[in-house]
């Protein structure tokens, strides 16, 4: 799961593969799941194009259909 923020740092929601987008009244990880999204987004890796993002997730969402 990743936190999605405004570019003026305002918290817009969480992107999650179970549960898609959602802006949560609360957040519906546990600590231990921040905690490893945190260290993982932390690691050295290759970074991906908004377009690559966007054509991964519809994909996902075409193979859900």
């Amino acid at each position: 799961m990743v936190a999605v923020r405004h570019p003026d740092g305002s918290f817009l929601g969480w992107v999650s593969l179970a549960n898609r987008f959602i802006i949560p009244g609360k957040n519906p990880f546990t600590l231990e799941e921040v905690a490893a999204a945190e260290a993982e987004a932390n690691e050295e890796g290759p970074w991906r194009t908004t377009q690559e993002v966007v054509d991964r997730l519809s994909s996902l969402n075409d193979r859900n259909s």
